[in-house]
Parts: C-alpha cells; structure tokens; sequence
C-alpha cells in the first residue's frame, strides 16, 4: 500500500490508500480482514493519527482525526 501526506489550509492531508480502508477501521485500530500484518497495520494507523489530520480512506469519505476517537473497548 502506498500513501500521499501533503500539507493543506486544512492541516496536513493523508490519501491513506487501503492503509486505512473505512473510518471503522481506522476508529477501531483494524487493518483489512485479509492484512498479512494486523500488528503493522494497528502501528500505521498509530503513526496516521499522530501525523495526518484529515485521512482520505482507500474505501470510504474523508474524516478528521480529531472528530474521530478511537474505540478502547479492549
């Protein structure tokens, strides 16, 4: 999977590829079901909420990461 991060008038703009595929996975730490790596895939969605502000998701609408929290049921 390959990403763009640019910077933006609305903070720095990640086109995340399938990085991140819906806002569910990235709110719920989660790579694609078939991800080789779940534990890589849970440390880039990491790395995107401490470096990207809005996420442009492989499969789904642009969101903010500010707007979006994670899920700490576990």
């Amino acid at each position: 999977s390959a990403g763009l991060l640019f910077p933006s008038w609305e903070g720095r703009v990640l086109a995340a590829g399938d990085a991140v595929m819906t806002r569910d996975f990235y709110r719920y730490r989660q790579g694609y079901y078939i991800s080789e790596d779940q534990p890589r895939s849970v440390q880039t969605i990491d790395w995107i909420a401490q470096n990207a502000d809005v996420v442009i998701p492989g499969h789904d609408n642009y969101f903010l990461t500010a707007a979006t929290k994670f899920n700490r049921e576990d």
